[in-house]
């Protein structure tokens, strides 16, 4: 994950929901595996691709939702179900994020050692 930009926007200008959330991904990097590491870098892949719709309100929109609490895969979801996107990126991620959301599922009933 060391070449994916978590940091879309730097400087002073950089809002307090930006700052929130980029804390929020560096105390999720911390504490995460590889697996998690690929869902954070599509989720990254899908704010890039929205900022390059100019799609800007669903990309704060995200941002306000995760850094609430909202479960990041049913935010991105959710995102990709209601949007009329013309990046196809968007909608091949869509049947990544079922699979997490599945993986997820099913990982409630499973013991890890």
């Amino acid at each position: 994950m060391e070449n994916t930009n978590l940091n879309t926007e730097t400087g002073p200008n950089k809002g307090m929901l930006d700052k929130l959330y980029d804390k929020l991904i560096r105390e999720n990097l911390n504490i995460i595996g590889e697996e998690q590491e690929i869902r954070l870098e599509t989720y990254d892949l899908i704010l890039y691709e929205l900022k390059g719709e100019g799609d800007y309100k669903t990309y704060e929109e995200i941002k306000y939702r995760v850094t609430d609490g909202e479960p990041p895969n049913q935010v991105f979801y959710d995102i990709i179900l209601r949007g009329d996107y013309s990046s196809a990126l968007i909608w091949l991620f869509k049947g990544r994020i079922e699979d997490f959301i599945e993986e997820d599922y099913y990982s409630r009933f499973y013991f890890k050692d």
